[in-house]
């Protein structure tokens, strides 16, 4: 996978995260948070910790996927 790929594989999982939901105020909602954390997460430059271990445990989405920089694959 290339490093472009990688660094941007974060913004898919979370995509992912969203379509297991069936929306972004359904993910929102079983995050803690409005739908419009998860809209700004997805046009950011990263996802913060916080967001991605509430994602992780909401939906079947791993924290590797979400966070490979803090939380490696393995």
């Amino acid at each position: 996978m290339s490093a472009s790929k990688k660094k941007d594989g974060w913004r898919e999982a979370l995509r992912d995260a969203v379509d297991e939901a069936g929306s972004l105020s359904e993910l929102g909602r079983r995050c803690g948070c409005k739908h419009s954390t998860i809209i700004m997460a997805l046009k950011g430059k990263s996802i913060s910790a916080e967001l991605a271990f509430k994602v992780a445990a909401a939906t079947a989405v791993p924290l590797n996927r979400l966070r490979p920089d803090l939380w490696p694959e393995g």
